[in-house]
């Protein structure tokens, strides 16, 4: 057993902590933020991340963005940041240019687990509902990604590709069971 946090109610474990759900939205909402770390230039997963709680762009300031300019809505987001003076854009700019060099020196695991404490995405998706099992799921991939790296495997693009591959192969994992005590 791994306990995850002393609450009030007891004691919170997580029995299955190895297998993930890739479907869950904690999970695919990282994901999105691990495909444009590994390539900005992907219009969808960046629109994902942006309108997300990370960001926090609403549909209308994602259409300015994207009337902005030519081009990838990484490549006109400095100028619509700078027009619209958006510290919230200033702030993912910078972020995503470190995680980028961080993917480039360190493994998946360590990338991941910057994010998760850059982000506090651990304690975002704990005060979702269903909150333990969010917590657990992240913290399942973070697991998944530490076996991908322990197994010779290295770089961002090979564990995306490998995630893909157990999506498309229906090999999804299921969700992490926890139980309050």
């Amino acid at each position: 057993f791994s306990p995850l946090r002393e609450g009030h109610e007891g004691f919170h474990f997580v029995l299955s902590i190895t297998i993930i759900y890739i479907e869950a939205q904690e999970i695919q909402l990282l994901l999105s933020l691990l495909q444009i770390i590994d390539n900005p230039e992907q219009d969808l997963p960046m629109a994902a991340v942006l309108h997300s709680g990370l960001v926090g762009l609403d549909a209308n300031e994602l259409g300015a963005l994207r009337l902005t300019g030519d081009g990838s809505l990484w490549s006109v987001m400095p100028l619509y940041a700078e027009q619209a003076q958006d510290e919230r854009l200033f702030q993912f700019i910078a972020h995503i240019e470190r995680w980028r060099t961080l993917s480039r020196r360190h493994g998946v695991a360590d990338l991941l687990w910057d994010v998760y404490e850059t982000l506090d995405y651990v304690n975002y998706v704990g005060a979702m509902p269903n909150g333990l099992v969010r917590r657990a799921n992240v913290m399942a991939l973070y697991e998944r990604a530490k076996g991908f790296e322990s197994s010779g495997f290295r770089g961002l693009f090979r564990f995306l590709r490998f995630v893909e591959s157990l999506r498309d192969s229906n090999q999804d994992m299921a969700v992490a069971n926890v139980v309050t005590i």
